[in-house]
């Protein structure tokens, strides 16, 4: 178990941000285990209006759009290749 430990990085603390706080990203957000799991909550991101500004466990939810640049200022480092996340504009005319 230890060498799995290892391989995941759960034998440190590790920074973790969530995208999307729907249901799902709102339950693991207040998942006790979460941090005893080593995961520091530093940040979530979601694309939906009525979630945006809303805090849960003292982190305000802030649109998808200012995650690059939240993730750049924090000098958090990502295990994958980031896409863009910009949303789309519906066409004109």
């Amino acid at each position: 178990m230890d060498e799995i430990a290892n391989i995941l990085g759960l034998n440190k603390t590790n920074n973790a941000i969530i995208v999307g706080a729907g249901n799902l990203g709102q339950a693991i957000a207040n998942y006790s285990g979460f941090r005893g799991s080593g995961f520091i909550l530093k940040g979530m991101f979601d694309i939906n209006p009525r979630l945006v500004g809303i805090s849960i466990r003292d982190i305000k939810i802030m649109d998808i759009d200012e995650m690059s640049e939240f993730i750049k200022k924090a000098g958090y480092k990502c295990w994958h290749n980031m896409h863009s996340t910009r949303r789309r504009k519906p066409p004109t005319g």
